[in-house]
């Protein structure tokens, strides 16, 4: 079971681009919504790159001294 489950998690991430790391959205009568994030061993997690992002972005704000209107 395991081996077509894998099989198939690969499939969709292949099939919806995934580079990094991907997020099946679902729906079941038992638990409603469900969101299945499929993401690469050795890659990074969602929240680790928008932590990075943040970071650059506050980098990148200082750089231009900027000043909030």
């Amino acid at each position: 079971m395991a081996a077509v489950l894998a099989s198939c998690f690969a499939d969709q991430f292949t099939r919806l681009g995934g580079v990094n790391y991907v997020e099946l959205g679902m729906y079941h009568d038992s638990t409603g919504p469900l969101l299945v994030t499929l993401q690469r061993q050795e890659g990074k997690t969602p929240g680790a790159l928008v932590e990075e992002l943040r970071a650059e972005v506050a980098c990148l704000k200082e750089r231009l001294q900027y000043q909030p209107a």
